[in-house]
């Protein structure tokens, strides 16, 4: 398992202002399969040094490129959620980073509301700190997610 750190009290850069970021320090997670070689920040919760709970991975790619995970973890590993990538969404549950190919629709439905829920939870947090370009984004997000259920 390949642990991600992503230490708190740095300052998320966007729009060119520094805003206070949301996540533990020393909050680590399992990477995902997708994004092994890039470096991610969980902005949720941590329980015992590990993410846990819903939120949002943000993986960095370089050159400005990032993919979005929304959902939930446990002890610090993906279990349902949702992948924004450049070409579109994945969704499903996860086992050891990966996702798991399903063709249930009810599943799908899960990971897009455990998603939009997520992205819903990061906007409050952002606003709660008064970071209001960031709770716009990921509000925006959550309704793009929310969009795809109906």
């Amino acid at each position: 398992m390949r642990t991600i750190f992503f230490i708190s009290n740095t300052a998320l850069l966007l729009f060119g202002m520094s805003f206070p970021t949301l996540a533990s320090t020393k909050c680590a997670f399992q990477s995902l399969q997708f994004a092994e070689n890039s470096k991610g920040v969980w902005i949720g919760d941590c329980k015992n040094g590990k993410a846990d709970g819903i939120g949002v991975i943000r993986i960095d790619h370089g050159n400005q490129v990032y993919s979005f995970f929304y959902g939930k973890l446990v002890d610090g590993k993906a279990t349902i959620g949702t992948i924004e990538h450049a070409t579109g969404f994945m969704v499903g549950k996860f086992q050891d980073g990966k996702i798991m190919e399903t063709d249930d629709p009810q599943i799908v439905l899960e990971s897009f509301r455990v998603g939009a829920q997520a992205a819903e939870k990061v906007s409050q947090n952002f606003a709660s700190v008064r970071n209001t370009p960031s709770a716009n984004y990921y509000k925006r997000k959550a309704e793009l997610l929310w969009n795809q259920i109906e």
